[in-house]
């Protein structure tokens, strides 16, 4: 399929207009479900993946959703922040996702689907600056195929239930102890945004109990080979009392820590728990709760059938 650009002069830039299928852009559609029940969430998720073919892409500006004709949902920039828009709060939707400098960015929404309807069309747009200094928008259209809602009673199934885990979580999970751990692709969540995040899939963020289950979420991050000093958001916080930490999803009462040295040291007011890989090993952190600086990764922990 060829490509149709739209060329606009706005004062001394230029902003190039790309609407393609074949495209490093890809922006796909769907629901949440369990085995046998269809829920009413559903999600849009857009992602650019460079280099780029089409244009020579020296950086990635935002990512963008509309309905169509025009009307902008919502943008992620590349500080990582996610503007609703006041159309897109009444159509009950939130999103998360991480502008990247290399590699893949992502941007997914997630919506109430009893607000849409068969046949919605949806755009997504890639803001990128070329090497030639111009702003290109590389877009993608998708139209909503939502299924019909059976009311047979669910079974027990393995989570997590949905196919937007798959787009934003590595796809290889850790089993242990009838327990499934997932490490996000996304980084700069808020520790709050990634909880809401895994509860949205059937889990939550991790919660540590003993030496063993430490382990071996250690050994499973050092086979991904995560980056120096990188960290992971887990469920612990202690937003509520100093020193008292809890869970963020049970609100149990954490009983097991692996600090590094001199930690937790609540410096500048760090309330939440993250596994940071420091020189001496993978240890216990405590880190500012809004995400963003230092761009945590989270893990999001997910009960197997027949463990509830």
């Amino acid at each position: 399929m060829g490509n149709l650009e739209l060329v606009f002069i706005l004062g001394l830039a230029s902003i190039t207009h790309i609407f393609c299928q074949e495209t490093c852009v890809t922006f796909q559609s769907g629901v949440f479900s369990s085995n046998k029940m269809t829920t009413t969430r559903g999600f849009m998720h857009c992602e650019i993946s460079l280099p780029c073919p089409q244009t020579d892409v020296l950086k990635v500006m935002a990512l963008e959703i509309y309905s169509i004709p025009s009307a902008r949902l919502a943008r992620l920039d590349e500080t990582q922040k996610v503007d609703i828009t006041g159309l897109a709060s009444t159509l009950d939707m939130g999103g998360i996702g991480s502008i990247k400098r290399n590699g893949t960015s992502t941007f997914s929404l997630q919506f109430n689907t009893e607000t849409l309807k068969n046949g919605d069309t949806f755009q997504c747009r890639a803001v990128v600056r070329s090497k030639g200094n111009k702003v290109v928008n590389i877009t993608v259209e998708t139209s909503l195929e939502l299924p019909t809602v059976c009311a047979t009673e669910p079974t027990p199934i393995k989570a997590p239930v949905s196919e937007l885990k798959d787009l934003i979580m590595d796809v290889n999970p850790l089993d242990y102890d009838r327990h499934q751990y997932y490490l996000s692709d996304i980084r700069g969540l808020s520790s709050d945004k990634a909880n809401k995040f895994c509860e949205s899939q059937g889990g939550y963020l991790v919660e540590i109990n003993n030496e063993e289950e430490f382990v071996a979420i250690v050994n499973f991050l050092k086979e991904k080979n995560i980056d120096d000093y990188a960290s992971v958001y887990i469920g612990g916080t202690d937003a509520a009392e100093e020193s008292k930490w809890v869970f963020q999803h049970s609100n149990n009462e954490v009983e097991y820590f692996k600090w590094d040295t001199g930690e937790p040291n609540n410096l500048g007011g760090e309330d939440c728990m993250v596994l940071r890989n420091i020189p001496s090993g993978i240890a216990m952190n405590d880190i500012s709760c809004k995400g963003k600086l230092g761009a945590p990764m989270f893990m999001c922990e997910f009960d197997l059938a027949g463990n509830a």
